[in-house]
């Protein structure tokens, strides 16, 4: 239906503008004028070329839809009116208005949900399937679109592939009934779907929304259906106590899964929790910026004053981002080499001050032996990245060369992209692993590869020719944030900034300019909210909604080389050429954990964070593990013969993943 055209049904109807639209239907705001309220309209659109038996078996679903919808009535569904026939004859279903988007749409905007929001959500579900399956009716179709949102509301809407007991079936071959991520085992391998299968694809649901991904995925649906079928869904991050739902529902025999009952009782505490209040504390005096009037524009941060004085030139201390241009200065570059004997080394204790405890802190370090060497190409690793399974390792090099290895043989698999003379600096990938992004063929690009195929999708040009300097995806990997530096020449003090980079559009939605150095890190918090990058001595925190920076953390006294969030979002760690790394409480936004001796290299927490992996300061050709807690070092890995760059763990925390500039890659199991 064209959108200008005014159209009643049942002269009743006026159809006043869409609400949504799907591959087979749209959803469209009408008003009823008989009892002068607003309703939404369900139309069911069909490709021309369809032929009237199909058509025929369209409009019966559609019809059965209908009437499963209409043997409901529950709080927890979307009623429906009645059903009416167009002009064409074309069957439309008249249903409530429900005046909010889906859980999809919400999940989109958040990343993903805490706990007692998603436990609330599926109490209201799980008793909207309840009433369902009383009424002898299969919903079949579970999943974030499907549940409408309207304030502390959730309804369960589209009963369009429902089977009622009695009916026959109008499945036929070569449709497929209900969305691949979140069809239960049973569905998957062809199998009559009954109430159990409800509750797996309710269960797919929550894990979605705890997580911000459907627990299985995979680039086709073949793929995503043999997941479903033979594999397990990992273990949720941040679930917490919702995981002992997830796991009861997602089992593969619908006899073991957790009945409603058992679900109902393990939610209803969850949803209905106080939430626990911190002891209020009054945070440092910040100095916000004005908020953007619009996306895309620049924001200037604190300082900018300052912003354009040049600064002296720094001496080499690690992977410096600043790529060498036409006319800019001269950088010297110094490289301390050294070579370590014997395969492995196990390190004795040392002492480590640590401002949470006032103590020194001294434990014993696991010896760690070397589990792979990857000899990785003709020049310095400067980053790795391990997929979300886990399987595959990418990693960029001095010798402009893009690579991904098989963590489980060392193998490489695939050269992505092979530059001579351009060093490749950035390797991340997407949270649902579909998308790698990395530097481009030149140093003002970023190239994605679709990871299935290995094939460049696409490439983004900084609309400013600025050289790319770190990158990091959003938790629901919408967008990609980018810091970005245009070299200072002679008489030019050079422009640093942060760009907002929509991975879908493919434009800058927004920049942060001004900064006073390179921008060596940037990271989202696991919640997708905020954004932290380095700029010189500092951290900034920005608020991604707005693009306003809303924080400054000072403490650091030289130049700053990585920031990273814990996976809880409580705490983030930054590591400097200070030789400290710290540990910020975001709640006070002061430091709970000073840990001398780490040399300015990149740091990443463990999957569980407990731990913290980076570059020892004594010795830059060792990665050591340090407790959060105490500030302890509980592990040091030894066995590379040249300052250590990046570090990487593997998503299941059991590996952890160095490049240096001698040319390889290390793979440590993890004590």
């Amino acid at each position: 239906m064209n959108e200008s055209v005014r159209v009643v049904l049942a002269d009743r109807y006026h159809i006043l503008g869409p609400l949504g639209r799907g591959g087979m239907g749209a959803v469209w705001r009408a008003r009823d004028t008989d009892l002068d309220r607003l309703v939404a309209v369900k139309e069911l659109r069909l490709p021309d070329h369809v032929g009237e038996d199909e058509r025929r078996v369209w409009y019966a679903r559609m019809e059965r839809e209908a009437r499963a919808a209409a043997r409901l009535r529950h709080p927890g569904i979307v009623t429906v009116y009645e059903r009416v026939v167009g002009d064409d004859g074309r069957p439309w279903i008249v249903m409530e208005l429900i005046q909010g988007g889906s859980l999809q749409d919400l999940l989109r905007e958040k990343g993903r949900l805490p706990v007692p929001r998603v436990a609330a959500i599926g109490e209201q579900v799980l008793a909207a399937l309840s009433a369902a399956h009383e009424r002898g009716i299969v919903h079949r179709d579970i999943k974030p679109a499907n549940v409408l949102l309207e304030g502390d509301r959730a309804v369960l809407t589209d009963f369009g592939i429902a089977a009622l007991d009695g009916d026959a079936t109008i499945t036929h071959t070569g449709t497929l009934l209900g969305t691949p991520a979140f069809m239960a085992p049973e569905q998957v391998r062809g199998l009559r779907a009954g109430p159990r299968s409800d509750l797996w694809s309710l269960g797919a649901t929550l894990y979605a929304a705890v997580e911000g991904h459907p627990p299985f995925s995979g680039p086709t649906h073949g793929s995503v259906f043999v997941a479903i079928a033979t594999e397990n869904p990992a273990p949720p991050v941040h679930a917490g106590p919702l995981t002992e739902v997830l796991a009861g529902l997602l089992r593969k025999d619908p006899a073991e899964r957790l009945t409603a009952d058992a679900v109902r009782g393990l939610l209803a505490p969850l949803a209905h929790a106080e939430p626990r209040r911190p002891a209020p504390v009054a945070p440092p005096p910040i100095a916000p910026l004005p908020r953007p009037a619009a996306p895309g524009l620049v924001v200037p941060p604190p300082d900018s004053r300052t912003a354009v004085e040049t600064a002296p030139p720094r001496r080499w201390r690690g992977p410096h981002r600043t790529r060498t241009r036409a006319l800019t200065l001269a950088a010297a570059l110094v490289v301390v080499a050294g070579i370590t004997a014997g395969g492995w080394t196990a390190l004795s204790s040392s002492k480590r001050h640590s401002a949470r405890t006032g103590r020194s802190a001294g434990a014993t370090a696991t010896p760690v032996s070397r589990d792979m060497t990857i000899p990785a190409g003709g020049g310095a690793i400067f980053d790795v990245a391990f997929d979300p399974d886990g399987r595959t390792l990418a990693s960029a090099g001095e010798d402009g060369t893009i690579r991904l290895w098989d963590t489980a043989t060392g193998r490489q698999t695939a050269t992505l992209l092979d530059e001579p003379g351009d060093d490749k600096f950035s390797v991340v990938f997407s949270p649902d692993r579909r998308t790698l992004a990395t530097d481009g063929d030149r140093i003002s690009q970023i190239r994605l590869w679709e990871t299935a195929t290995h094939r460049a999708i696409a490439t983004l040009a900084d609309p400013d020719d600025a050289a790319v300097t770190s990158l990091a995806f959003s938790p629901d990997g919408g967008t990609l944030a980018v810091g970005a530096d245009i070299t200072p020449t002679i008489g030019d003090p050079g422009t640093r900034m942060v760009r907002f980079w929509d991975v879908r559009t493919r434009r800058v939605t927004a920049t942060i300019s001004g900064i006073k150095k390179d921008v060596d890190s940037v990271a989202f918090s696991p919640d997708g909210r905020t954004l932290a990058y380095t700029d010189d001595k500092v951290i900034r925190l920005v608020e991604v909604a707005t693009h306003r920076v809303t924080a400054t953390l000072t403490g650091h006294d030289d130049f700053l080389r990585s920031v990273t969030f814990s996976p809880d979002g409580r705490t983030l760690a930054s590591s400097s050429d200070d030789h400290t790394i710290k540990l910020w409480n975001l709640a006070t936004r002061k430091p709970d954990l000073n840990i001398t001796g780490s040399e300015g290299g990149q740091i990443v927490f463990s999957p569980d964070g407990r731990t913290l992996a980076g570059r020892g300061g004594d010795d830059t050709k060792v990665v050591r593990l340090w407790d959060v807690e105490s500030g302890d070092i509980v592990a040091s890995f030894t066995g590379h013969t040249d300052t250590v760059y990046p570090v990487a763990f593997s998503p299941d925390g059991k590996t952890l993943a160095a490049g240096a500039n001698d040319r390889t890659i290390r793979l440590w199991k993890v004590p």
